[in-house]
């Protein structure tokens, strides 16, 4: 009898123990990525500005060609808002309002999410001038998730940082080919 009494317990602590891991992992986050463009930085703030030129770089618009797209607002100002909804799980149905503009340096979005999970997070979109030429584009997104789906922070974080950087290079290769204009 005491044999089952020790499979119990052992099938007990296993099925505890991610729920116990998961109240020390960390529930908030922040990604920031970066990248450097061959363009005047007046022109990289005009083209990151508007909502509707995610079209052309952002891996998640990009992702279901079949998603419905809807534009409120007067886009690259605040209170411009774009909302999508897909089927697809990777996509989901979430909008995006400009908040705050600081004119040719810094756009604040706040990505509101509805499905596959719920959140409200901001993303700031950082625009410098490195020479005349030159500008670099920086991305920070700061997330939060609930226990204990903060078990799979490392797996978000990642997930995350990898379609940062995709469109990043996405937007750096229509600028640079000069079609930021069209």
């Amino acid at each position: 009898m005491q044999w089952l009494y020790t499979v119990f317990y052992t099938v007990l602590a296993i099925a505890l123990f991610p729920y116990i891991v998961g109240l020390f992992l960390p529930r908030k986050y922040a990604i920031s990525r970066e990248t450097v463009v061959a363009r005047p930085a007046r022109e990289v703030f005009d083209f990151m500005k508007l909502l509707k030129n995610q079209e052309r770089y952002s891996t998640y618009a990009q992702a279901d060609p079949d998603m419905k797209i809807e534009y409120r607002g007067a886009d690259g100002t605040p209170g411009a808002i774009v909302s999508w909804d897909s089927n697809d799980r990777n996509v989901g149905k979430s909008e995006q309002e400009i908040k705050a503009i600081e004119d040719g340096k810094r756009i604040e979005i706040e990505i509101r999410f509805a499905w596959p999970f719920q959140s409200a997070d901001p993303l700031v979109t950082e625009i410098e001038e490195v020479s005349p030429q030159e500008t670099r584009i920086r991305n920070t997104y700061r997330g939060k998730i609930r226990y204990p789906y903060n078990l799979v922070v490392w797996w978000v974080m990642a997930k995350a940082r990898e379609n940062m950087q995709a469109s990043l290079n996405n937007a750096k290769a229509v600028l640079e080919r000069g079609e930021a204009k069209a």
